[in-house]
């Protein structure tokens, strides 16, 4: 095992504490000037529209009182008012919000930036309220109107530098902190990892060899698990292979709530063959029978070869009923499928017994036997034939039309 001093384990979580706070402070000023120029840049628009909205306001007010269009006139001027009265809220609700320099350009002064606002709305109220409209009053000539315009612009100006202050200050701080993270990475490498990379590439060259030779061991032993759990004949699973199979697949948690089928399936009159044609000819058939099963069934279904010409098959996500039978009734004419060997036409066919889980046992050793038990039952009734547990047997002649 790779073992570290108690102070080079100190001085390491030390280090990488201190880069943790290092970084987060620098991401924490990152966001902190985003959203400080978002802030500041939404100040500045809007103070700079009060501005243009204060033009507006003195023209469409000496507009006002022109024949053909007051209706218009009227209704712009009470568009740039409301946004005029709505942005000068926004800015001056919070008082305590706004810098010193800020507060004394709106409320010091004589007359203060604030009470030119508010005279300018009162009056520009009244000349909307006027009937007929006024076209113009004293607060909306040019003089009064361009002193506005200097306080407006005096307040957008100061309000463009310490936007500019307060993001170059959290830059500088930024910049900072990276600086600082960067001195302790190049101390952590310098004293801490090189050091801690020499002594892990010493644990992991010996750590490899013991993993090298426990692989070696586990290969070999997933071979002999293989060879003792597949028929050497057909390439399908063994009779052993099956159980371990089926018990492991039953007692895992996620097949709590799916269902499966165990289907048995046995050839018949197979020995009438092995004693005519010979025991080659009879490996020839079961290992193309065991073929054709396995060509009929899904990537996650399992055929295992259970002695002599018996087969045991187990069918996942069997949701229907409907699927069994067709599934069924494939494999009974595909095994009755005509075998062509020197010359000869050989046929076989089957019997198939079918059990469901959780429907019929919740038991592997006792779905194989409802399931044995059903196909005795089909081959008893006829040969060729299936048979669901506590069904009806049906043979492929007796197909189900949907």
């Amino acid at each position: 095992m790779l073992r570290q001093p108690k102070n080079f384990r100190i001085h390491y979580a030390v280090a990488l504490t201190l880069v943790a706070v290092l970084v987060s402070l620098s991401a924490s000023l990152f966001f902190s000037v985003l959203q400080q120029q978002t802030l500041d840049a939404e100040k500045i628009n809007v103070s700079g529209s009060q501005r243009m909205l204060s033009q507006k306001i003195a023209l469409y007010t000496q507009r006002l009182g022109q024949a053909g269009n007051a209706e218009q006139e009227r209704l712009l001027l009470q568009q740039a008012l409301h946004r005029f009265e709505r942005n000068y809220h926004a800015l001056t609700a919070d008082k305590q919000a706004l810098s010193p320099a800020v507060r004394r350009l709106y409320f010091d002064g004589e007359p203060s930036l604030e009470t030119l606002i508010q005279q300018y709305i009162t009056a520009t109220q009244a000349v909307l309220n006027t009937s007929p409209p006024a076209s113009s009053t004293d607060y909306h000539q040019s003089d009064y109107t361009e002193l506005l315009l200097q306080k407006l612009d005096a307040v957008v100006k100061q309000l463009e530098v310490e936007a500019q202050e307060r993001v170059s200050t959290l830059i500088m701080l930024e910049r900072g902190v990276w600086m600082l993270t960067l001195l302790l990475l190049l101390w952590e490498a310098r004293y801490i990892f090189y050091p801690m990379e020499r002594a892990i590439k010493t644990h992991i060259q010996r750590l490899q060899q013991k993993i090298n030779a426990i692989q070696q061991l586990e290969n070999e032993k997933i071979y002999l698990e293989k060879v003792a759990n597949l028929d050497p004949l057909t390439g399908l699973y063994s009779l052993k292979g099956a159980r371990t199979f089926l018990t492991k697949m039953l007692a895992d948690p996620d097949h709590t709530n799916r269902k499966l089928a165990v289907l048995f399936v046995d050839l018949d009159d197979f020995k009438p063959i092995n004693d005519r044609y010979g025991h080659d000819t009879g490996d020839h058939i079961l290992i193309e029978t065991a073929r054709r099963i396995k060509q009929e069934l899904r990537g996650r279904d399992i055929a295992c070869r259970i002695g002599g010409d018996e087969f045991l098959l187990v069918i996942e996500d069997v949701f229907l009923l409907s699927q069994l039978e067709h599934l069924c009734e494939r494999l009974l004419r595909v095994i009755a499928a005509r075998h062509r060997l020197q010359g000869d036409e050989i046929c076989v066919s089957a019997s198939i017994g079918c059990a469901l889980f959780p429907e019929h046992s919740t038991s592997a050793e006792t779905l194989k036997k409802l399931a044995d038990a059903a196909m005795y039952k089909a081959k008893r009734s006829g040969k060729n034939r299936y048979l669901i547990h506590g069904a009806t047997v049906k043979n492929v002649d007796h197909l189900r039309t949907e």
